[in-house]
C-alpha cells in the first residue's frame, strides 16, 4: 500500500491474484455464511485459516450489528415495527477477523441482517462506509460485483433486493442488478481462461429446512439465468445449517454428485 509510516505491528501482506491467461494452477477458497460474533465464529476463522485459501465468500449476514434483520427502521422513528442495531459489533467483528482478513481477501455480499435500521441508502450506509467493495456491478448495489480469480470467474449478489420472504429492499435495483447479471454471465462465459462460474448470495434458491425455506424469488429471478450460463456452484446462506445438494438443472437433480 501507500500508506505512509505504518506504527510498529501493522504490517501485513496478501497476494493478489495471477495474470489471466497464464497456466492454470490449483487453488483454495472458502465460503460460508451468516458469520457474527461469537466463539463459534472465531473457531470459523480458525478453519479458514488453516485451508490457506486465495480468498475467502461471505455469503451475507456479517456481523449482526442488526439482530432483527427485517430492514425496519429503527426504534424511535413513526413505524409500526422497528429494529434494532449495535455499532459496536462491527468493532468487535473486524478485530474478530482481522488475523485472517489481513491476508486473506474477505470477499462479503449483504443477506437481511445487513439492512441496518440506522442507516440510508436501503440500509447499507453503513455498509459502504465499512467495506470497500468492488464496485464493478451496478451503482445501486454495493454487494453486486464479480471478479476472475484463476480459471473461476465469481459472482456476487445482493438477494434482499429479489427476496419475496423478507421484502424490506424488493426491487430497489429497479431490475438492474439482474440485467447485469445476465451481462455478467454471458461475459464470463465466453471468456476462454474461465472454466467455472461461481456466485454466491444470502437467501437460498433451494433448501430443504423450513428455517427460512427456499425463497422463491431467487428462484423466479436469477435460477433460470444460472440454468441457461449453466453456472457451476452457487454458495448460499440464511438457514443456518450445512447442505450440499447434486447437480441442478431446471429445478430438478439432473445429476446425482458423490460427497
Amino acid at each position: 500500500t501507500n500508506w505512509p509510516n505504518p506504527p510498529e505491528g501493522e504490517h501485513a501482506s496478501f497476494t493478489t491474484a495471477p495474470a489471466r491467461f497464464l497456466p492454470h494452477r490449483k487453488f483454495t477458497f472458502t465460503a460460508f455464511g451468516d458469520q457474527g460474533v461469537s466463539t463459534a465464529a472465531l473457531a470459523n476463522d480458525g478453519q479458514v485459516n488453516k485451508q490457506n485459501p486465495a480468498f475467502h465468500l461471505l455469503a451475507g449476514d456479517i456481523a449482526y450489528a442488526d439482530p432483527t434483520g427485517a430492514g425496519n427502521p429503527i426504534a424511535g422513528t413513526p413505524d409500526a415495527t422497528h429494529d434494532v442495531f449495535d455499532p459496536k459489533v462491527w468493532d468487535a467483528y473486524f478485530g474478530q477477523i482481522e488475523p485472517v482478513a489481513q491476508g486473506v481477501p474477505w470477499m462479503v455480499t449483504t443477506g437481511n441482517h445487513d439492512m441496518e435500521a440506522l442507516y440510508a441508502n436501503h440500509g447499507y450506509g453503513g455498509q459502504t462506509a465499512r467495506w470497500d467493495f468492488p464496485g464493478s456491478g451496478p451503482r445501486s448495489c454495493p454487494g453486486a460485483y464479480s471478479f476472475i480469480y484463476g480459471n473461476v470467474g465469481v459472482i456476487s449478489l445482493d438477494a434482499n433486493d429479489v427476496s419475496y420472504e423478507i421484502p424490506a429492499n424488493f426491487g430497489y435495483s429497479g431490475g438492474d442488478q439482474t440485467r447485469w447479471l445476465k451481462q455478467r454471465l454471458a461475459f464470463l462465459r465466453a471468456q476462454p481462461d474461465v472454466d467455472f462460474i461461481v456466485v454466491f448470495f444470502h437467501h437460498c434458491a433451494y433448501s430443504t429446512t423450513n428455517s427460512h425455506a427456499s425463497d422463491g424469488g431467487v428462484r423466479d429471478a436469477w435460477v433460470p439465468l444460472f440454468d441457461r450460463y449453466k453456472v457451476d456452484l452457487v454458495v448460499n446462506g440464511h438457514n443456518h445449517v450445512y447442505e450440499r445438494s447434486d447437480a441442478l438443472r431446471g429445478n430438478r437433480v439432473t445429476k446425482q454428485v458423490p460427497i
